[in-house]
């Protein structure tokens, strides 16, 4: 069984972090970061519920994955699913290497976000 890699990077998280340190504002730094950790957390768990998930990376807002290839859609649905209604957006990409999938994620960071984008084709090393 091939394993395929998916990155995801939440969008404009620390942009908006940001906005609230140098506002000083406490409040809206707690309740942002609750409301982002709920969030993340909820999709962590829905992941680690299936078992052909490997959750190589967590931390902050990133994310890596490795899972069959036929898991990656059910992925993108339950993002989709978790994100629905929040404020929260997540850009991807995958590819049969982490390095296919992480230059996946900078073409979806980079065509307008909020998009989950495959790369398979070759890349040079």
């Amino acid at each position: 069984m091939t394993n395929f890699y998916l990155a995801l990077d939440g969008d404009n998280i620390g942009s908006r972090i940001e906005l609230h340190v140098l506002q000083e504002n406490i409040e809206g730094l707690r309740a942002f970061t609750e409301s982002f950790n709920s969030v993340t957390n909820a999709i962590i768990n829905r992941l680690r519920e299936n078992p052909d998930i490997n959750i190589l990376l967590f931390g902050g807002d990133s994310l890596l994955l490795a899972m069959p290839a036929g898991q990656i859609e059910a992925v993108i649905e339950l993002i989709t699913e978790v994100t629905t209604g929040t404020t929260f957006t997540f850009s991807g990409g995958y590819g049969p290497t982490m390095r296919h999938a992480y230059l996946a994620l900078k073409i979806a960071k980079a065509s307008g976000k909020n998009r989950i984008c495959p790369l398979t084709s070759e890349i040079p090393a």
